[in-house]
């Protein structure tokens, strides 16, 4: 029971809650294990892509040109095989964090913001030409916006 000097003034938890007066932070054994499976499915697509970019950077680094100058950015301050190599790097230890739950809201909203240029650079549907590239990319695009949606659901909590 919550009580006061004034014991007119006395609550059980029970209504202090009902009241949204409690604290009930989702703490509970049933949210934080639901809480637990849902970084756990969100984590592997940031192991998996960040492992990719990582990997592919030297591949990937004219795409990556060609999208700064196309926003203005002609001459980008490192080169961009470095960018593709830091950001997958940062996929890979964030989601990890993610994963693990360690240091969960920052990890979550690192990943948002590494999420957000590649989604919007990576997979522009609107500028493909053919139906089935257009169909493709507008794929991954909500994919990614899903996935935004999970990180900005764990960095909530």
């Amino acid at each position: 029971m919550f009580c006061s000097k004034n014991a007119k003034t006395t609550k059980t938890s029970t209504d202090a809650k009902a009241k949204g007066e409690g604290k009930d932070d989702g703490a509970s054994t049933g949210s934080t294990s639901v809480a637990r499976l849902g970084r756990l499915a969100l984590s592997p697509i940031f192991l998996v892509g960040g492992q990719s970019a990582f990997s592919n950077a030297k591949a990937m680094a004219p795409m990556i040109e060609q999208k700064a100058k196309q926003v203005g950015l002609s001459n980008l301050p490192v080169p961009a095989e470095t960018l593709i190599k830091v950001n997958g790097a940062g996929m890979m230890v964030l989601g990890t964090a993610l994963g693990l739950g360690i240091a969960k809201k920052p990890a979550a909203l690192g990943l948002l913001l590494s999420l957000i240029p590649t989604t919007l650079a990576g997979h522009a549907f609107w500028e493909e030409e053919s139906e089935g590239d257009k169909k493709g990319q507008l794929i991954h695009f909500l994919k990614n916006t899903g996935l935004i949606g999970g990180l900005l659901a764990v960095a909530s909590r």
